[in-house]
């Protein structure tokens, strides 16, 4: 019979059956560990997640800010303010298309008709790809502004216009029918290129299809201004319409004087300036 002392025989057992199995009470506390690492893992992977969404959501939200810090200044006139703030609103976000629209026609309206065709080259190769990759409707739609947009500012800094003018006739084509803006920029660009005959005929249709639909617009513009207490925007759309028919008429009259028929211009110059027409302020 061994003497040994019972408590002391109950530890040796115990340090044996640790040796082989583990303590339970090491064993628990790695549970513990096990289960806070993975809660640990758990919030970081949700970390990984949502910082990102979180940091992009932010950015958007100050380039909100920024666009319309750019539209007030717009609605009175400022495009100087505006020009700045757009490039800030599209510098936060850089995949917004409207913002590089925006923009080069705020460069247009400052009288930097260089960069605002640099602008829309980059947005008609961002747009271009975009097409190519999906054939959408959204992006035909937004391809052929990009091409109408590049081939109006090139025109308007008189640079590569023989692709100003393939670039335009994509855009007609991406379009359909007679879309007055596109056809008045392929005019112009035939004006400028010495092809008279063309130039009358394209603004001629250019302003006889603007001058259809105007009424109607402004119809819809001024029905719309009821339902606001701010009419600030849409009496800045009204102003814009009335801007776009001036420089339509400009165009036409360029391409009656260039074809000998000087009543015409005259008429059309005269009544352009009476609508807005004016390059020292943007409109041209």
């Amino acid at each position: 019979m061994d003497e040994s002392d019972p408590m002391e025989t109950i530890g040796q057992m115990k340090e044996a059956i640790d040796s082989t199995t583990g303590a339970p009470n090491q064993s628990g506390n790695s549970e513990k560990m096990l289960k806070r690492g993975r809660r640990w893992t758990i919030a970081a992977a949700l970390l990984l997640a949502i910082v990102p969404m979180l940091y992009t959501a932010a950015r958007h939200e100050i380039s909100k800010w920024y666009h319309a810090a750019a539209k007030d200044a717009t609605y009175n006139d400022d495009h100087a303010t505006s020009l700045q703030k757009l490039i800030k609103a599209r510098e936060w976000n850089p995949g917004d298309p409207n913002l590089s629209i925006e923009e080069a026609g705020a460069y247009l309206r400052v009288g930097q008709a260089d960069k605002a065709a640099s602008v829309s080259d980059r947005f008609l190769k961002s747009s271009d790809q975009r097409y190519a990759m999906m054939p959408t409707e959204l992006n035909k739609f937004e391809l052929a502004n990009a091409l109408n947009l590049s081939a109006y500012s090139h025109a308007l800094a008189n640079t590569d216009l023989e692709q100003a003018l393939k670039n335009v006739e994509r855009s007609i084509r991406l379009q359909g029918g007679l879309p007055s803006g596109s056809i008045d920029t392929r005019g112009y660009l035939h004006h400028l290129l010495g092809n008279k005959d063309q130039a009358v005929k394209d603004t001629e249709l250019a302003v006889a299809g603007f001058e259809a639909e105007l009424r109607r617009q402004k119809t819809s513009v001024r029905q719309e201004a009821q339902l606001f207490v701010d009419k600030t925007p849409l009496e800045y759309v009204e102003k814009q319409l009335n801007e776009t028919h001036a420089v339509l008429l400009h165009h036409r009259g360029l391409a009656y004087e260039a074809a000998g028929r000087a009543e015409e211009a005259k008429e059309d110059f005269e009544k352009s300036k009476e609508l807005g027409y004016s390059p020292e302020n943007g409109v041209w």
